[in-house]
């Protein structure tokens, strides 16, 4: 028996969205790229950096994962809102390092934690591909091979659904669970057309 759920969904809207103020074209990227199904982003969404990070969707260990690699944050921000399909209470937490941030989303039931956002601005986070803070436009594009993309100019964007599955080996053993989710990938660029911050986001589709 396959499990089937979509990750819960970070609400605060100033995270749902780029954060430069000439990104409020946001909504019209998404309505573009709504229906685009792009396997050639898939395995760089489920695990974009070069030495991988370790997170599962189905585990739900961001948490941990990112503490064990980068170790406490210089800030750590959370924000409490309602669970849009039960009555629970989720948490979502800002975790702040240097060049990286991340959106985790928790809950008070059981210890899950699940990315909602990453947002790198420094060239030291090396990603799949060689990409970079640094990298030129062109790269981009060459490394990802989007067959669908936006480009307004100051960002590239682009998007793909990805799942995960695992055999649940405590709650239900020998059930396979299957997580999905929708994620978006944004580039920034400079004046000299290079790379100045990378935004990964989970969104609702």
């Amino acid at each position: 028996m396959i499990k089937s759920a979509y990750l819960p969904l970070f609400l605060m809207c100033a995270c749902m969205q780029p954060s430069d103020p000439a990104a409020a074209q946001a909504s019209n990227v998404r309505e573009a790229l709504a229906t685009e199904e792009i396997s050639s982003l898939q395995d760089f969404l489920l695990e974009p950096f070069s030495e991988p990070l370790g997170y599962s969707m189905v585990s739900g260990n961001a948490i941990e994962q990112i503490t064990k690699r980068y170790g406490a944050p210089n800030q750590d921000t959370a924000q409490r809102y309602p669970d849009p399909t039960s009555d629970a209470v989720l948490t979502s937490r800002k975790l702040e390092y240097d060049g990286i941030s991340f959106v985790v989303g928790t809950s008070e039931v059981g210890s899950r934690s699940w990315i909602e956002s990453i947002e790198i601005t420094g060239a030291q986070h090396l990603l799949k591909h060689r990409l970079a803070v640094g990298a030129r436009r062109d790269a981009v594009v060459a490394a990802l091979k989007p067959e669908k993309f936006v480009d307004t100019g100051e960002y590239l964007a682009m998007a793909s659904s990805i799942s995960e599955e695992r055999t649940d080996t405590e709650n239900r053993p020998g059930e396979t669970v299957r997580v999905e989710g929708y994620f978006e990938l944004y580039f920034y660029f400079d004046a000299a057309d290079k790379v100045k911050k990378i935004m990964i986001e989970s969104v609702g589709h």
